[in-house]
């Protein structure tokens, strides 16, 4: 991703590795949500509400750093 960084990207040397970091942590994650999903269907009994909505509020969060990251002046 560092390559893909440096010819996409104009982000400076010291955010490259964080943000690469991160993409790394984002394709795990979306991988382990992938199998919540597909245990949740083949037992037919969805995830709690409350973890839910505690998962959310993360995501959020995640959200509201990246966010506040792109507006810095």
């Amino acid at each position: 991703l560092q390559m893909l960084l440096n010819n996409m990207f104009d982000v400076s040397q010291r955010q490259e590795p964080v943000i690469d970091m991160l993409a790394d942590l984002l394709d795990e994650a979306k991988a382990t949500a992938a199998a919540i999903s597909d245990n949740a269907i083949e037992e037919h009994r969805p995830i709690p509400k409350d973890l839910l909505r505690s998962l959310n509020n993360d995501l959020e969060r995640i959200k509201a750093y990246l966010l506040t990251a792109a507006d810095v002046a």
